[in-house]
């Protein structure tokens, strides 16, 4: 607002959904007219950021294991707070279970219904079954090693993709589930735990660059301006030096 360059939120208003096939309808229906593609974990954030105005924002908050949203049509907007404990991977799934609350109306099993979206959107059953069947081998089951590299393929957890499996497939039992997690989880190779444990920017880079925007103009001091980031006002100083230094250069 200081900076005179709102941007809102464009996704489409929400909708009543009442059936779990609803809600995998509308994933499917998002997914398009958000262009994710085929492998829409690794496009997410960004299309919602810099295509859709949403903000969003990951934050160490209790209890771990969960997302929050906050969502407001009307002001900032649309903004959705995500759990900074969580891994990049897991955080996937948290933002396509919270985008659900913004783009469906608020039902009894609405919590059930996010679950079966996100999956829908992050796994479409279609692409993530053949990409699977692929990789199966000659007696039809696929190997540990084989379904992991499915996995970093779409991006997602493991959690994710064995619920996803079990559900569209042969439903075992939880425990053998829960199982299999376990087992796969131990099979994860050290690079890939080391990416597991990598974090996306806690603030949006737009809010980073308006923040920026109006630190040069003088809209905000450089103690706000440190307090906004979260960083130290040595930092904050330091920048506004860089920014202020920059100004002399000319025009594109």
């Amino acid at each position: 607002m200081l900076c005179e360059s709102r941007q809102p939120c464009v996704l489409p208003a929400p909708v009543s959904i009442k059936s779990r096939r609803a809600a995998e309808l509308l994933a499917d229906s998002l997914r398009n007219e958000l262009k994710l593609g085929l492998r829409p974990a690794l496009l997410l954030r960004s299309r919602l950021e810099e295509a859709y105005g949403v903000k969003l924002f990951c934050l160490e908050f209790e209890p771990s294991g969960t997302a929050a949203t906050l969502c407001e049509r009307d002001g900032i907007g649309v903004g959705i707070l995500l759990n900074e404990k969580n891994s990049i991977r897991r955080l996937a799934f948290d933002l396509a279970h919270e985008l659900y609350h913004v783009v469906a109306s608020a039902s009894d099993d609405e919590e059930r219904l996010a679950d079966s979206f996100a999956a829908q959107l992050l796994l479409p059953s279609e692409e993530f079954l053949g990409t699977v069947d692929a990789r199966r081998g000659q007696n039809g089951k696929i190997s540990y090693s084989a379904f992991l590299e499915v996995i970093r393929e779409f991006g997602v957890s493991v959690d994710a993709a064995v619920w996803r499996l079990n559900f569209l497939t042969e439903h075992p039992a939880r425990a053998n589930v829960e199982d299999t997690i376990r087992r796969l989880r131990q099979a994860w190779c050290a690079s890939e735990e080391k990416v597991a444990l990598l974090h996306p920017p806690k603030l949006p880079e737009r809010y980073v660059s308006l923040a920026r925007e109006a630190l040069r103009r003088g809209l905000i001091s450089t103690g706000h301006y440190a307090k906004c980031l979260g960083i130290s006002r040595n930092r904050a100083m330091a920048e506004q030096s860089e920014l202020l230094e920059g100004e002399g250069e000319a025009d594109l």
